[in-house]
């Protein structure tokens, strides 16, 4: 009850701040710093009641996309809010094409860097012609979501985790599986896993590398440069999302439609793909 109080009044407050404030006291740093921070509190709030509704609509089953009638269990997800427009489709929609361009090639192995609760690793478990998906990440917790979310999927039998891997141990992988897809997300690691080494070891491999410019280096023109030596390289921009094309979001306000189908990320989005030279593009 009290704790219901204190959000009645902070929406108050609030909302009366906006309306009657003066514009000098809007201009005010500090207190723009802090209508900043309430609105960003405001809408993690609100995209957790959304992904309960799309959890519910959907029966935590992907609605859209190369990933489709995959089940994802909330309860293993980061909860960053990702897990909404997994389940619509539209998550990583940019990338969606490369993934589904990929469904007949014959590898030896997915290698998933940075498997999180394994979105990719069971994606590519369930859509690419390949006998093992290895998934990789630092986090234990991680690994374990993983495990559990490829039982959930029929796919357990083919994905192997494992922990931490470093330069050495990521050639390791491309001479072990030379026709792999390595499908890199790691917080600004694969600055220090894709080098002109491993790019030439894994020369039969296609890389979707999901690149962290936000470290402050120009992480995707430096790695595209270093797998042009070796493949054909692209760079995919983050792009617009169209709330019109899920039922359930059609009946939603705007500011709903609009936070259902975001990623909340430090700054636009881009990703490496490289293909071998030899592969068509």
């Amino acid at each position: 009850m009290f704790s219901r109080f204190v959000l009645i009044a902070a929406r108050r407050l609030f909302r009366n701040w906006v309306k009657y404030a003066s514009a000098e006291a809007k201009a005010d740093r500090k207190a723009r710093k802090y209508a900043a921070d309430i609105l960003r509190v405001a809408a993690l709030e609100r995209i957790a009641v959304i992904e309960q509704d799309v959890v519910t609509a959907t029966g935590g089953i992907v609605a859209d996309g190369p990933f489709k009638g995959m089940k994802i269990d909330p309860q293993v997800s980061w909860g960053d809010g990702s897990v909404t427009p997994k389940l619509l489709g539209c998550y990583e929609q940019e990338i969606a094409d490369c993934m589904n361009a990929l469904r007949d090639t014959p590898f030896d192995a997915a290698i998933n860097i940075g498997s999180a609760e394994g979105y990719y690793s069971i994606g590519a478990a369930m859509l690419l012609n390949t006998p093992r998906v290895v998934a990789i990440d630092i986090d234990p917790a991680a690994l374990d979501a993983t495990r559990r979310n490829g039982e959930r999927n029929g796919v357990a039998d083919k994905i192997e985790c494992r922990g931490a891997v470093d330069t050495d141990g990521f050639k390791a992988l491309l001479e072990e599986f030379p026709r792999s897809l390595v499908i890199c997300d790691c917080e600004g690691y694969e600055v220090e896993l894709i080098t002109p080494e491993t790019a030439a070891t894994g020369a039969q491999a296609h890389f979707l590398i999901e690149c962290h410019d936000f470290i402050g280096k120009p992480v995707t023109e430096d790695l595209a440069a270093v797998l042009s030596k070796t493949h054909d390289v692209e760079i995919i921009s983050e792009g617009a999302r169209d709330p019109n094309r899920y039922e359930i979001l059609r009946g939603r306000d705007n500011l709903d439609r609009w936070l259902a189908m975001c990623e909340f990320r430090p700054q636009t989005m881009r990703w490496v793909v490289a293909r071998p030279r030899t592969a068509a593009s």
